[in-house]
């Protein structure tokens, strides 16, 4: 009998525990039979639709070519969007999918628990991950490794960058946008402005918590500096010297009133903030909006003295350790999500790191993707802990905190160190038992 404990969370941001208890030999020896007693191997994929039903559109035009190269796969895929929670159902109930599709980070306890196999690189042509990656992006494969191991391929994966208002930024005098944090600070001193009526007309960006939240920002800037939100020992490392360092000069932003407690996405699409603080699959919303202005991206700013780090997250298909078809169900995610797949996912604003000669299509049609390629060289993997809801909530009432002024950087981060410890102090005594 195996325990499965995973964290879920639901749209509202809560979280919960649910342990799910099963016997996998009895799954792996009873395994999913065909409907109707035929030959063929029945795959059962658990989906989800996707932004705008993307993913169940993209698969389902490849489904007519799927049956005639697979003419023996019963392919059962249904779409949900609490797909993990319906695995969860499933596996309880001894009939769990042979794939599931989550986000890396939705998956860490699962993974840490032994639910999903490794990916099998041979269906991939690879005999090794250093083969395997030669095929992606550079950069993109590491972020999706996961203690040395390879869990998932991915459906789609996004790095974070610097968009700007190119207009502003020339009316401003400058030639370049910030390629700094401390750049970000000195000019968002000179080009803050109100009008009359103390209403902000133009400001450096407006607060990424309203956006790409602090649980992505924080971490980065601490990797700038060297260190990360938590250390070899696995405890929590926001009061680091490093850190502090890091954070100190990040928040300035807000404990110098540079950045004002306004919305990041609208201020900036309306003209008022330079920059905006995005992920690479914004490009397609934001080529298609109407903007007042000259859109432009660069990469994320670094600190000063530090190193350029970027992150990633991703989306991807995982096999069950329970499935008796491993072996086939990744020839299924391979046929749907390989590389000669990559151009159709695109057209969906899904970005699939593959190498080949359809970037060459996406940059000459979307060249502000070019920065955006450039920095997966540069990206981390965002917080991954089976607990990260509550990491997050953490880092998040943490900056929160600073912006409205009731505790200074230090105290602040004295305060999420402390939960976000306490946090992982929890998992470690649950993960004993």
């Amino acid at each position: 009998m195996v325990h499965i404990r995973f964290r879920l969370s639901g749209k509202a941001g809560t979280a919960l525990f649910r342990t799910v208890s099963l016997a996998v030999a009895a799954v792996l020896a009873t395994g999913i039979a065909a409907p109707g007693g035929t030959a063929k191997t029945r795959i059962v994929w658990y989906n989800v639709p996707g932004n705008h039903n993307s993913y169940q559109i993209t698969i389902e035009s490849m489904m007519a070519e799927f049956k005639k190269r697979f003419p023996d796969v019963d392919l059962d895929v249904q779409y949900s969007n609490s797909s993990f929670e319906k695995a969860l159902i499933a596996l309880a109930g001894g009939a769990p999918p042979d794939i599931l599709t989550l986000s890396h980070r939705n998956a860490v306890g699962a993974i840490l628990d032994g639910l999903f196999a490794p990916v099998d690189l041979s269906v991939f042509g690879a005999n090794s991950l250093a083969d395997l990656e030669k095929q992606f992006i550079p950069g993109t494969l590491r972020t999706m490794i996961h203690n040395g191991k390879l869990y998932y391929m991915p459906s789609e994966v996004s790095v974070i960058a610097l968009y700007y208002n190119k207009d502003m930024l020339e009316r401003s005098g400058y030639a370049k946008p910030p390629a700094t944090w401390e750049e970000m600070i000195d000019i968002g001193r000179k080009i803050r402005n109100r009008d009359a009526n103390g209403e902000y007309t133009r400001v450096i960006m407006g607060n990424p918590d309203t956006w790409i939240g602090s649980d992505f920002l924080w971490p980065t800037v601490m990797r700038q500096n060297g260190v990360d939100w938590i250390d070899s020992q696995e405890r929590a490392n926001f009061l680091h010297p490093k850190a502090v360092e890091a954070l100190t000069i990040y928040n300035t932003l807000f404990t110098a009133g540079i950045v004002p407690n306004v919305n990041a996405y609208h201020f900036f699409n309306d003209g008022k903030a330079l920059t905006k603080i995005g992920g690479s699959y914004e490009i397609f919303d934001l080529t298609q909006k109407n903007l007042p202005f000259e859109l432009a991206a660069a990469p994320l700013p670094r600190l000063q003295n530090g190193k350029r780090v970027s992150l990633a997250y991703a989306f991807g298909n995982f096999v069950l350790s329970t499935s008796k078809n491993q072996k086939l169900a990744w020839e299924v995610i391979k046929f749907f999500t390989g590389p000669e797949r990559a151009a159709a996912w695109f057209e969906r604003a899904l970005f699939i790191p593959w190498q080949g000669k359809w970037l060459n299509d996406v940059i000459a049609r979307y060249p502000l993707y070019i920065p955006f390629i450039a920095e997966f060289n540069y990206a981390q993997a965002q917080i991954l802990h089976p607990n990260w809801p509550d990491i997050s909530r953490a880092i998040k009432d943490a900056q929160k905190s600073i912006i409205e002024g009731k505790q200074s950087v230090s105290q602040a981060l004295a305060e999420a160190n402390s939960k976000i410890q306490a946090v992982l102090d929890k998992a470690a005594a649950t993960r004993k038992r």
